[in-house]
C-alpha cells in the first residue's frame, strides 16, 4: 500500500462583537501568511449577509486561484 500524504488545515476562529466563527485555512502560501499575522483586530463592513474586512497580509495570486460566482449574483 502506499503511502498517503495528510494535509493538515489549521483552525481559526474569527470574532465580529457577538458572532463567533470557526474556520479552516488551507495548506498554501497566503494561508500559511495569514497564519504567521495572527491574531488580527481589525474593523469590518457588512453588505447584506456579507461581511467585508481588510487584513495586513499581501500576497501573490495563487496558481490554482478560482473565481466562483453562484447563480443570480453578478
Amino acid at each position: 500500500m502506499g503511502l498517503v500524504q495528510r494535509k493538515t488545515m489549521k483552525q481559526i476562529r474569527i470574532t465580529l462583537g457577538d458572532l463567533v466563527l470557526d474556520a479552516q485555512l488551507t495548506d498554501s502560501p497566503t494561508a500559511q501568511k495569514v497564519w504567521e499575522a495572527l491574531p488580527i483586530e481589525t474593523s469590518f463592513s457588512t453588505w447584506g449577509d456579507e461581511i467585508y474586512f481588510s487584513i495586513p497580509v499581501e500576497a501573490e495570486l495563487e496558481s490554482d486561484a478560482q473565481e466562483v460566482r453562484h447563480a443570480g449574483h453578478s
